[in-house]
């Protein structure tokens, strides 16, 4: 660049000079001459442009005028005899794409890429410098933002708490952020170049390598693995990733610990699958362990037994004790059960005071040998908080058939001959309670039948429900004094299409086992309270007229029972006093504080309470005493006695008496003879019901009877009335 090349022929110096002059400003890099004193000589316009000048301003100003400050990459000053223009002139030799930024006249700075080249008469001898310099401003800045960007990152890898991994395309690590010696122990430097897949426990690596890659493309679907630490233990870590590289072959890899989640997991799955009092197994797990056995049991032709066990009256621990001791006593139970399980057997609880027993492989003989060692080891004396605490057990043991379970729609074979043979136990400890407890018994093809007749009355039952197949008699209650009837008890009669009509004693039970008593009571109490405010307001009462229901204990427990009477008392117009509700002996023992407080809110509606069966149950002086009752209803079994049985006798004789002094109306029930009627005359007994009088009937009949005998309402009849009750009559 030293010498001009001469022109072409014809052309002449002027000429080439303009033809320069036209490519030099058509150039979008600015391109300047400047002088050895470093004044500027020449520039096209992208220079002006480019530093801020106007046109023609350039032209005898110095390179390092102060409106061009000049600085280096790092922001500091940048000296004169650093200056590109300067070294070139000084060595002689081009300066190429060296990185500087000048301050405008308007205070932007501007990143320049300058090159610089000497023109010399003499190589060593320079006299100016052709500058030319291209605006890097906008690449600088977006590498100063990707710096600055990867500066944030790092900053993050290296203080987040998760392990931050590059992996590269042969599976090794490429980067370890520290973290990685808080959660696993390594030093990042013992992990560069390593394989990662060595790390993660064998049985992940496969499903790892499969999912890996959808995780990257998806940026969802975190992968749980358990990767090893450097004490050889194994730490749950939850994977995430994304690609590094364009063609996807290398990763960024996030490991987060997710050990607290996994121990929380399992410890809900284990709540899930077990009792929380005892730690045994619940019924859920037990089930699952007996389909399993089934299973096994049905390949190697034995047989195996489940012993369902209950306690015998453990609600008297629980009262005496309080609920607290009792679930120390439930602890107990299941410690000494579980001594008594070989391996592979199971025990569990099922709930309350039921636990279950599953013994594979064993014979009849060998699962009552079992029974008897639970009984045994159930009824040993416990110490509990200084009490001494007996419990006994009511056993019930199902036996599975040899050979493999008939088939079975929709569910496993094996599930539903464990819920089978469960609730084949479960009617075997039945009968072992109601052959006197403390006793196993083995379950036999009697009470599956049983069993079966059971669940048939209940669904029968609940379509009758539905269908208002109940139907509620009534039988007349007699005043012993002047034989007028003075009252009626409602009685419940199923009218099944099947059988006909069918008496309490035979689905009463079901009802209340099952629960349906709550809807069945409902429909009684709402007909009886219906027909009381007939029976009242269509007659002129010269006395009481009382109506008399049952009412079951699981009735009388239900929380809403007073505001659900009240509402049916207002619904049917019955008056309340006209009302007697029934309860056993049986309520009163069951929650006393809870029943009085049931019973008071009943007295303060005003309707009447009446012990039902007296002396029949847990007979107490105290009940007559702590609940406000008004009517004691003697029951039939003594009545039968009386006259012929001198303790009956004796004993009706003395609940009379104490009625009579409490002020408690006596009525006697299932008076048949004319013998009894007479004997209760005689003792003072104030009202009796039974066959004698009439047997239960239907409204029609009960008002044809009314009619005939005159009313405690009405004075038709009145002669034959006195007469009722003093001869015999036929049933």
């Amino acid at each position: 660049m030293s010498e001009r090349p001469n022109p072409p022929a014809g052309v002449g110096l002027a000429d080439l000079e303009d033809r320069y002059r036209v490519v030099i400003d058509s150039l979008e890099e600015g391109v300047v001459l400047q002088a050895a004193d470093g004044s500027i000589v020449d520039s096209n316009p992208a220079a002006e442009e480019i530093l801020g000048i106007g046109a023609g301003d350039l032209a005898g100003r110095n390179s390092f005028d102060p409106h061009w400050r000049a600085v280096r990459p790092d922001g500091s000053d940048l000296p004169s005899e650093e200056h590109p223009s300067m070294v070139a002139l000084r060595t002689g030799r081009p300066v190429s794409r060296f990185l500087m930024g000048i301050d405008r006249p308007n205070r932007q700075r501007a990143w320049l890429s300058v090159s610089a080249h000497p023109l010399a008469d003499a190589p060593a001898d320079p006299h100016a410098v052709v500058v030319s310099f291209t605006d890097v401003t906008d690449a600088v800045a977006i590498q100063e933002a990707l710096a600055q960007r990867e500066a944030d990152y790092r900053l993050l890898a290296e203080n987040s708490s998760d392990v931050i991994t590059r992996i590269d395309g042969d599976g090794n690590f490429s980067y370890v952020s520290p973290s990685v010696r808080t959660l696993l122990g390594y030093e990042p430097t013992e992990l560069m170049g390593a394989r990662a897949a060595k790390f993660v426990h064998q049985e992940d690596r496969e499903r790892l390598a499969e999912q890996l890659p959808i995780t990257v493309v998806t940026g969802r679907n975190a992968i749980a693995v358990q990767i090893r630490h450097r004490d050889g233990r194994f730490v749950w870590c939850e994977i995430t990733g994304q690609g590094f590289d364009g063609d996807g072959r290398e990763y960024v890899v996030n490991v987060r610990d997710i050990s607290e989640r996994k121990l929380v997991e399992q410890r809900l799955a284990h709540q899930a699958l077990h009792d929380g009092l005892t730690g045994l197994p619940n019924r859920t797990l037990f089930l699952d362990r007996l389909a399993v056995a089934l299973a096994a049991a049905g390949r190697r032709q034995t047989r195996l037994a489940v012993l369902l066990l209950d306690l015998d009256r453990f609600k008297v621990i629980n009262d005496s004790l309080g609920r607290s001791l009792g679930d120390v006593v439930l602890g107990c139970v299941a410690d000494r059960l579980d001594l008594l399980v070989r391996p592979g057997d199971s025990v569990a609880r099922l709930g309350g005071d039921e636990f279950v027993m599953l013994s594979a492989e064993v014979s009849q003989v060998d699962a009552e040998v079992i029974a008897q060692r639970v009984l045994t080891s159930v009824a040993e004396p416990m110490r509990v908080d200084g009490h001494e605490a007996f419990v006994t057990a009511s056993v019930g043991i199902a036996m599975s058939e040899a050979g493999p379970a008939e088939e079975s729609w929709g569910t496993s074979v094996d599930e539903v001959a464990a819920e089978a043979l469960l609730s084949n136990a479960d009617a075997a400890m039945y009968r072992a309670k109601a052959l006197g407890k403390a006793r196993f018994a083995m379950f036999d093809d009697t009470m599956r039948a049983h069993g079966t007749s059971l669940f048939d009355t209940e669904l029968a039952l609940r379509h009758s429900l539905e269908s208002s197949d109940l139907r509620v008699l009534y039988q007349p209650i007699v005043a012993l004094d002047d034989g007028r009837v003075v009252g009626a008890e409602a009685l419940v009669r199923w009218d099944q299409h099947e059988r006909g009509m069918v008496g309490p004693s035979d689905f009463i039970a079901v009802a209340e086992d099952s629960g349906l008593i709550v809807p069945l009571g409902h429909q009684v109490l709402l007909q009886a309270f219906h027909q009381a405010h007939r029976w009242i307001d269509h007659g002129s009462a010269d006395r009481p007229f009382t109506v008399a229901v049952n009412l079951s204990v699981r009735e009388l427990s239900q929380p809403d029972i007073v505001d659900r009477v009240q509402a049916i008392l207002e619904s049917t117009g019955a008056r309340p006093g006209s009302m007697c509700l029934e309860i056993t002996e049986t309520a009163l023992i069951d929650d006393s504080s809870a029943v009085r407080t049931t019973l008071d809110e009943l007295r303060r509606i005003g309707v009447g309470l009446a012990i039902d069966d007296f002396g029949t149950g847990y007979s107490s002086l105290s009940y007559l005493r702590r609940f406000p009752i008004d009517v004691l209803k003697i029951d039939q079994s003594f009545v039968q006695g009386i006259g012929v049985n001198r303790r009956d006798t004796a004993i009706v004789a003395a609940v009379l008496d104490l009625a009579d002094a409490l002020d408690i109306v006596s009525v006697a029930e299932g008076v048949e003879t004319y013998e009894q009627l007479a004997a209760l005359r005689e003792l003072g007994c104030a009202r009796a019901q039974g066959h004698f009088f009439a047997p239960a009937g239907d409204v029609a009949d009960f008002d044809a009877l009314v009619a005939a005998a005159g009313t405690a309402w009405g004075t038709a009849g009145a002669e034959r009335s006195s007469r009722l009750g003093r001869e015999p009559q036929r049933r």
